[in-house]
């Protein structure tokens, strides 16, 4: 059609006395191409309108179409083949029939207001505030909107239409950033992404990213009515190209962002899980195969799916849907996320399946007297959790070996400590609101408040990130960390920059923002002072030094195979990745994020994860600097990136049975208050609750918002309490039904190699004690055996006696040295009587104190052996 003559013949028409705005003109070019494109549903032969003209059937195409609006249900596929996926097709039917109408007046010479008076409202896309209002999900639009110009929202509503108009979806990511490209309702990621809306103090603009260079699209459009007129006529120049890339299987219209944010929709990758579940698993099953292949290029056609071969490896390897299938982890063949990957499932009788290994979480408190060994006793426990074949023996050796695994699994993150006392809070356990900086150069002078993760939400996220991989854990000595350098490097500004980290994740790269839009990749840049000196030379205005201080070590001194990580403020990071190209530049980015090297991403991060996991210490606000090896956690690091193993046939394998446990030990459970430190996470912490179980809960946090959180059942709680401190029966009723409790009593057995080194019969000594303890107190108040197991010698016992034991009893019975007395006898205390002063009647009252050295037959006096009478008689 001849779209230009006819927008300039519309520039002429006027309705109710006013020319029509450019939003009715493009409608109506839209329109009339729409019917052109249909013709052939319609039933004509012709391919152009002016074809249809010219063999004298213009009337009976406006028939057709005021036919199909009395009654779409006629004839759905000539209605679909001008109107895809319309809910109420009769309202656009007619727009459909007036436009058309008005391009005949024009094909016929006809003065532009000829029949002007009867021209419809247009209705398809709604006013201005109606269109605007459909973006209004992404709260910073929202917000940016109120103090746009008429000019501002007059230009994003053209260029959202021609979006639109194009076939193309707008969409909302949880960035938050809107975007257009391929993305239906229910879609787990969009298969497709050419641009998005970048907001800006002063309005923002409209930019194609991400696969726009498919296409060869590019560009920023500023919100004003010039860039919009170059933006809809880029679209219209390009739409035939649009709609043959990546087209939506049936053909249907743009989604616009309100329609495409569907929460009640299943997720492309659950529909994949239950396809793969009901057409291959099952039916495998009931034939008695012993193993079912999965091909990802044909699954993707066969469900209709549009270039979702990351999606689809991504659901099947995932343990949710080898649990789902009762499954082990497939061996996989061919490159990963590819159409030619395929993954064998094996379903013989004697496979275990990754549901029927999973551990139960454990919550456990060891509860009893001081001494007895109890946060002795949760390093026993903890490595058997994290590592349950594992068996060290009762001895010195024994001892030293469970102690270096424990000390390596708190290296890898897998183990945390944490001692609650009287002013623990949610705020510090859990998460609260902490002071922030600026993240990078570009960054505003003071403060910002943040939600910052507590150790408890620090291990939920580590367990659930290990509980959700896809590839398989290995050792750390997998992954060859000699001779790599390792990165600290920003990719944009978080929360205004998005769009760099997106887009250098689906295109594999790093990217730099600094040195502006020159190409640096000739030789004569190989040096610190050539790098500078181009630089002041082209911007002499610019002498900000990052230009030249961080663009040197990115072009010359970052290697392939370095290790890059980027962070997520300076406390968290979200992905890592490996060097695997040498420098390179974009030159259609303009200037912006145009400096580049290709990478491997090693992990991505859907939550961030605290910095101290791999790093010790904070990042710095520079965008790229080098991080000395001594600072980084190998193995914590090479737990997280531990790629897929291979077996002897060049298979790849992931790893059978349960994920990396996790253990947060809690030393002094009850010294807090419990109610207040875990909050509402109490409910989640219920093994039946937790992430990976039949009853699994989960909630929004209160400061940092996420959704979704829960307590991954991979992760296990081990606390300690002194039944001393506080009884157990006052212990918070909540607490006390969702943990197992088992006592830690004292055991004077333990005490019998200590007995034949000191010489003193500490078996006896402990347990009688502990008898006239618990008769004058209760069995909560005894003494433990960890006061005497290390004694070497007769000193040793007595300096435990003198420095441990008696004061422990003077506090507990608030200095009654009588009953003091009751427990230890006459061997190791004294008593003297004081005279009342003079002038003051009364009787003599008790003076108690420690004996400088204990009497010879302290112990035997208190065990009850027979006292010596000469003895007596002579003191």
């Amino acid at each position: 059609m001849r779209k230009d003559d006819f927008r300039d013949w519309l520039g002429k028409r006027l309705w109710k006395g006013e020319p029509l705005s450019d939003t009715a003109k493009i409608s109506r070019c839209r329109r009339c191409q729409r019917v052109e494109r249909g013709l052939q549903g319609l039933g004509f032969t012709e391919t152009t309108l002016e074809g249809v003209f010219e063999a004298g059937h213009w009337g009976a195409l406006l028939a057709r179409l005021a036919d199909l609006k009395k009654n779409p249900a006629a004839d759905l596929d000539a209605v679909r083949s001008v109107v895809p996926e319309a809910k109420g097709p009769q309202g656009q039917l007619g727009n459909l029939h007036a436009a058309i109408t008005q391009y005949g007046y024009f094909l016929d010479g006809r003065d532009p207001n000829y029949g002007a008076s009867d021209d419809p409202i247009d209705s398809d896309e709604g006013s201005d505030e109606e269109l605007l209002a459909r973006f209004d999900g992404d709260f910073r639009f929202r917000e940016a909107r109120r103090n746009w110009s008429d000019e501002q929202r007059m230009a994003f509503c053209n260029m959202a239409r021609a979006v639109h108009n194009a076939g193309l979806d707008w969409y909302h990511t949880n960035i938050p950033q809107i975007r257009f490209g391929r993305r239906s309702p229910g879609e787990d990621k969009a298969p497709g992404t050419l641009g998005s809306m970048q907001l800006r103090k002063n309005g923002g603009f409209l930019e194609f990213s991400h696969q726009h260079d498919r296409l060869n699209l590019t560009g920023t459009y500023q919100l004003d009515k010039m860039a919009a007129d170059e933006f809809v006529s880029v679209m219209e120049d390009a739409e035939e190209v649009i709609r043959r890339w990546l087209p939506p299987q049936p053909t249907r219209s743009g989604f616009w962002p309100d329609e495409a944010a569907s929460d009640d929709v299943e997720s492309q990758a659950d529909r994949i899980r239950q396809y793969v579940l009901a057409h291959y698993i099952e039916p495998a099953r009931r034939h008695g195969n012993p193993n079912v292949t999965v091909i990802v290029g044909p699954l993707n056609n066969e469900m209709g799916l549009h270039m979702s071969w990351p999606n689809i490896c991504q659901a099947l390897e995932g343990r949710k849907f080898l649990e789902l299938a009762k499954v082990p982890a497939p061996v996989a063949q061919g490159p990963k996320q590819s159409t030619t990957r395929q993954l064998t499932f094996d379903l013989s009788e004697g496979a275990i399946s990754v549901a029927e290994v999973k551990p139960n979480p454990q919550n456990l408190i060891l509860y009893g007297p001081p001494g007895t060994g109890k946060t002795y006793r949760t390093a026993i426990e903890a490595v058997k959790l994290c590592d349950p074949q594992a068996a060290y023996p009762v001895t010195e050796h024994g001892r030293q070996a469970l102690m270096k695994r424990y000390r390596e699994l708190e290296a890898e993150k897998r183990i945390a400590f944490v001692t609650f006392h009287q002013n623990y809070d949610y705020e510090t356990f859990v998460e609260g609101l902490r002071p922030e900086t600026a993240e990078n150069e570009r960054g505003s002078a003071g403060f910002r408040l943040e939600a910052r993760a507590g150790i408890f939400r620090e291990i939920c996220a580590l367990a659930d990130q290990a509980r959700n991989r896809t590839a398989p854990l290995a050792d750390t000595s997998a992954y060859d960390f000699s001779g790599r350098r390792f990165w600290k490097m920003g990719q944009g500004a978080i929360g205004t920059e998005d769009d760099v980290y997106e887009s250098a994740l689906a295109n594999n790269y790093v990217t730099l923002g600094w040195g502006g839009s020159i190409d640096w990749s000739e030789e004569r840049f190989s040096t610190f002072d050539a790098i500078k000196a181009e630089w002041l030379a082209q911007n002499p205005d610019d002498t900000t030094p990052s230009n030249w201080t961080q663009t040197w070590p990115f072009r010359c001194e970052m290697q392939i195979g370095d290790i890059v990580i980027v962070p997520y403020g300076n406390t968290a990071f979200r992905a890592i990745a490996e060097v695997t190209g040498e420098y390179r530049f974009e030159p259609s980015a303009d200037g912006y994020y145009a400096h580049r090297r290709n990478v491997r991403w090693l992990l991505t991060l859907d939550e961030p994860l605290p910095l101290d996991t791999i790093v010790d210490g904070n990042f710095t606000m520079r965008t790229l600097y080098s991080l000395p090896t001594k600072r980084v956690n190998l193995a914590a690091l090479g737990r997280l990136i531990a790629g897929d193993g291979e077996n002897d046939n060049g298979e790849e394998t992931a790893r059978d049975g349960a994920p990396d446990q996790f253990v947060l030990i809690i030393d002094e459970i009850n010294r807090a208050n419990i109610s207040k430190a875990f909050g509402e996470l109490i409910t989640l912490i219920e093994p039946d609750k937790r992430l990976g179980m039949p009853n699994e809960l989960t909630l929004t946090l209160p400061y940092s918002k996420k959704r979704d959180f829960g307590v991954p059942a991979n992760l296990h709680i081990i606390g300690t309490m002194n039944t001393a401190d506080r009884s157990i029966a006052l212990l918070d009723t909540a607490l006390r039904r969702r943990f197992n409790f088992r006592e830690m009593a004292p055991d004077p057995d333990l005490l019998l190699e200590a007995s034949k080194r000191t010489g003193t019969n500490l078996v006896r000594v402990l347990a009688t004690i502990n008898q006239r303890i618990e008769y004058l107190i209760d069995r909560e108040h005894r003494i433990g055996h960890a006061f005497f197991i290390c004694c070497e010698t007769a000193e040793q016992v007595h300096a435990a006696m003198r420095d441990k034991v008696i004061p422990l009893l003077q506090e507990y019975f608030f200095e009654d040295w009588s009953r003091i007395h009751a427990v230890l006898g006459d061997g190791f205390i004294q008593e003297d009587k004081l005279d009342p002063p003079p002038g003051i009647e009364g009787d003599r009252v008790s003076s108690w104190s420690v004996l400088a050295t204990f009497k010879v037959d302290a112990f035997d006096r208190l065990i009850g052996k027979v006292v010596n009478a000469a003895e007596e008689l002579g003191k």
